[in-house]
């Protein structure tokens, strides 16, 4: 074969660069984003009337906000926030069944607690162990539920020792608060609202 032969050959020689790539499957989407949060706010019932209305206006505003909401009260309830799809009014306190209910949940627990009692302390110690984020939302001194037995500042020293994050309506009350939590711990003052749009808003202080 003469060298021009060869040459003309070798030109027509198809290059690895010119053939069709292989086709490979498309990928299956892969989950991404992070898990849902839930939310338990814990109340404190007709004891501490406007504090547990703040505690309502909260879990509303959650559930508008779009999370999976739990309400209960510690106590008797004259007024419940008003249930939906996200909201869920629990009728009774359990505590055994709080623990339960999130103590392996898969998704990210936010729990927020408008009463320091020994019960209160005993889920937040629990649920914070399991990597639940605890919010607690102080109730002002003078508004404290009755009686005095609900209300206990060591008790509440207690509950601090589980707590991420310090919610409270009004700086008198963020200064006992400092005292009781030694001075140390940043306190965010949230209104209590008055209005749907301020409760989503004070909820946005919560997320």
């Amino acid at each position: 074969m003469s060298l021009r032969s060869r040459l003309v050959r070798l030109l027509r020689r198809p290059s690895p660069l010119d053939r069709e790539a292989p086709r490979t499957a498309p990928m299956s989407p892969v989950a991404s984003g992070p898990r849902n949060t839930v939310w338990l706010v814990v109340a404190p019932g007709d004891a501490s009337p406007e504090h547990h209305r703040r505690a309502c206006h909260f879990a509303e505003g959650l559930d508008r906000r779009g999370f999976q909401t739990t309400f209960v009260s510690r106590g008797p309830c004259t007024v419940p926030p008003t249930p939906s799809t996200g909201l869920r009014v629990l009728p009774a306190w359990d505590l055994s069944e709080q623990k339960a209910a999130y103590r392996d949940s898969v998704d990210r627990v936010r729990v927020l607690i408008s009463v320091a009692d020994a019960e209160s302390v005993a889920l937040a110690r629990e649920l914070a162990s399991r990597g639940a984020r605890i919010a607690y939302d102080a109730p002002a001194p003078a508004t404290a539920p009755a009686p005095a037995t609900s209300y206990e500042a060591q008790t509440e020293r207690a509950l601090l020792d589980h707590v991420d994050d310090l919610l409270v309506s009004d700086s008198r009350t963020a200064r006992h608060l400092m005292v009781q939590a030694g001075g140390n711990r940043l306190v965010h003052v949230v209104g209590s609202p008055a209005s749907p749009l301020e409760a989503d808003r004070a909820a946005d202080a919560l997320v």
